[in-house]
């Protein structure tokens, strides 16, 4: 059996380009001045100097609803995200 390629399968054309560049910026991907800066639970760990199993721990909690320390994130793809703010907030209270 012949394996395929993506690129045997997936056409990309102008049309394509400009539905992924609208959808990265309703997700606050892309890097302008009014987007919103965030940070993947690694980047959190070394900002707070924690463990990156804390970190996601404390985002299980938020997400979860259990008891303990909570941090709020948002989910893209495979990564959580945690907002500025909401890492602010985190280390203030």
């Amino acid at each position: 059996m012949k394996k395929l390629k993506a690129s045997d399968v997936i056409e990309i054309d102008d049309d394509f380009i400009n539905v992924i560049a609208k959808r990265t910026a309703e997700l606050n991907l892309t890097s302008t001045e009014d987007s919103v800066k965030t940070y993947s639970a690694k980047e959190v760990a070394l900002k707070v100097k924690k463990d990156v199993n804390t970190i996601r721990i404390h985002i299980r909690n938020y997400i979860n609803e259990t008891p303990g320390a909570k941090l709020k994130a948002f989910k893209i793809g495979k990564t959580y995200y945690v907002a500025q703010e909401d890492l602010k907030k985190y280390l203030n209270g």
